[in-house]
């Protein structure tokens, strides 16, 4: 069953128990007059907003070009062209990656574990492991993409 994450107003819905622990399936979905209205204004700033994170992205590539032993970084096929909502990296020794990725502000793993392994979804009833979201979880890091 999904229930809407908690507002202030209301507290006697069911909250995360703790940061990547999830026991509820929560969504998001506020859209009223007021805020379409703004995202009417915001949507015309997009492209050139998708621009300043691909120059972004680009900074990332060129700043972690010499750590391709210890990084995996995103890499886009000739007919694509990525907005970089997120730069998400994969470090092959997560603990050699961590604190050099935490220097360059980057802000750490992005979800530790797999959202199969979360007891929101134990009613999905997955009755073999995925070897490699599970090898993978823990080691993907976000480096920031905010234009603010």
């Amino acid at each position: 069953m999904m229930k809407p994450w908690p507002t202030h107003e209301d507290d006697s819905r069911p909250r995360q128990a703790k940061k990547y622990y999830h026991d509820i399936e929560g969504y998001n979905g506020r859209l009223d007059s007021i805020q379409a209205g703004w995202l009417s204004v915001k949507l015309r700033h997009l492209a050139k907003w998708n621009e300043s994170r691909r120059a972004l992205a680009n900074s990332y590539h060129e700043l972690f070009a010499d750590a391709k032993d210890s990084l995996i970084v995103p890499v886009e096929a000739a007919w694509t062209k990525g907005v970089y909502h997120l730069y998400v990296c994969e470090c092959k020794i997560a603990k050699r990656c961590k604190l050099t990725l935490r220097g360059w502000n980057c802000t750490g793993v992005h979800y530790p574990i797999p959202l199969h392994l979360q007891k929101a979804y134990e009613h999905l009833g997955y009755t073999r492991a995925l070897p490699i979201t599970e090898r993978v979880a823990p080691k993907l890091f976000l480096c920031p993409c905010s234009l603010k």
